[in-house]
């Protein structure tokens, strides 16, 4: 898991820029830059949860449920 802070990729942490930069897949939310998203492969699967207050087009329930799968599927 990697904390996208403020947004601005200069501010990742080296790892966190080397773990996106290497993801099979990515799930993000509605906070997360473009800036920092293209850091990922063009191979990534990518995933958007949505998220913003009082509406979240996918349940964090859900949300837990896939970061499971894809852990389990050595994702």
């Amino acid at each position: 898991l990697v904390g996208a802070g403020p947004g601005d990729p200069d501010l990742l942490t080296v790892k966190g820029y080397r773990v996106i930069e290497q993801a099979d897949v990515v799930v993000y939310d509605r906070l997360v830059s473009a800036e920092i998203l293209a850091l990922a492969s063009n191979k990534a699967e990518m995933i958007y949860v949505g998220k913003k207050l009082d509406f979240h087009c996918v349940p964090q329930e859900q949300i837990n449920q896939l970061l499971v799968d894809k852990a389990l599927q050595g994702k």
